[in-house]
């Protein structure tokens, strides 16, 4: 298992090396997502603003769903979407 968790940090390491070689471009990705989140946020906050409950939920219970879907979010863009991106030229061109 530590070995996994090895290769698995390597492959991390490489790839945030890789992402690094465009700086800039690596930049705007982590500031284009803050932007994201914090526009889904500021969503939901000014919905709380004019109403003390939508649909039964508080602002509390809102701000923990919509968290957590950032998260799930955030995790599924991380781990799957470079490859799922792909996929259609893998299987249009038969190749890995």
């Amino acid at each position: 298992m530590q070995r996994y968790l090895r290769l698995y940090a390597y492959f991390l390491q490489f790839s945030f090396s890789r992402a690094m070689e465009f700086r800039l471009d690596f930049f705007f990705r982590i500031v284009m997502d803050l932007v994201y989140y914090l526009v889904n946020i500021a969503f939901f906050k000014l919905l709380y603003l004019h109403t003390g409950t939508l649909a039964g939920w508080n602002e509390r219970q809102a701000m923990v769903f919509v968290s957590i879907y950032l998260l799930v979010e955030a995790v599924h863009m991380t781990v799957f979407t470079d490859n799922l991106w792909n996929m259609g030229d893998f299987v249009y061109r038969g190749g890995p």
